[in-house]
């Protein structure tokens, strides 16, 4: 079997971000090729993958999908998010069972649960040109996890408008061969996530800005996806 290496620039980060629920038995338009979590599965019949279980994350074939009663799907549209590198780790912890009988070795079993964590690099974009120029782009969103935000228009007292902080879970979706052409195998880490840590924004008088982002596990259901690409899969960036 012939096996090939590729680079780190076929790597694709994107963040799933979750849509309306959907529990409407019949015929969900416009589904084929698109990301789902399964929410809920009919006690017969149903019309989603008989071998995935409630809580886990699917794409759609090249067919619209079709629920039946008891069936409830959240769809899942992805954004791009751009990066320098990124890093993706696992780890499951260990019990000391070491006692007198061990004959002078320390001992270790499984504990059972695994750990998931990761980073992310990017460069901080600002919006160029229009009516938003100079805003923060892909900062103002790792940002505004970890402080509160003040939005001035300059123009009276209705001009302020003030945001808190929110560090909700994501759902970090990560393709390690971006380039997989129609009938080759994508595959992709399907992790919920929380941004744990930012690195900070900063760089050198001579550097570009930058931002280092930290995720680990969130609660939920985590994947090594393997899909088959069909023509609606094929990724272009």
């Amino acid at each position: 079997m012939a096996t090939k290496k590729v680079t780190g620039a076929k790597t694709l980060v994107t963040r799933g971000e979750f849509g309306t629920q959907v529990s409407a038995a019949g015929e969900i338009a416009d589904s084929a090729s698109k990301w789902y979590r399964i929410d809920a599965k009919a006690d017969a019949l149903s019309g989603l993958p008989s071998d995935l279980p409630v809580g886990c994350v699917f794409k759609a074939t090249a067919s619209n999908i079709t629920l039946t009663d008891g069936d409830i799907v959240t769809p899942i549209d992805t954004t791009y998010l751009c990066h320098t590198s990124v890093d993706f780790s696992a780890e499951e912890g260990t019990v000391d069972v070491t006692d007198s009988c061990s004959d002078g070795w320390n001992e270790m079993i499984l504990d059972g649960f695994a750990g998931l964590s990761g980073t992310f690099n990017s460069f901080v974009r600002f919006v160029d040109g229009g009516a938003n120029s100079g805003k923060l782009s892909n900062a103002d969103d790792i940002l505004g996890r970890f402080m509160d935000k003040v939005d001035d228009e300059a123009t009276d007292l209705d001009g302020y408008t003030y945001t808190a902080r929110a560090n909700e879970a994501i759902l970090l979706m990560i393709c390690l061969n971006k380039d997989a052409a129609v009938g080759e195998y994508q595959q992709w880490l399907v992790v919920p996530a929380i941004i744990s840590a930012t690195g900070g924004i900063g760089g050198g008088i001579k550097d570009a800005l930058s931002q280092d982002v930290t995720w680990t596990k969130a609660e939920g259901k985590a994947s090594r996806y393997s899909r088959k690409t069909l023509a609606g899969d094929v990724i272009s960036l």
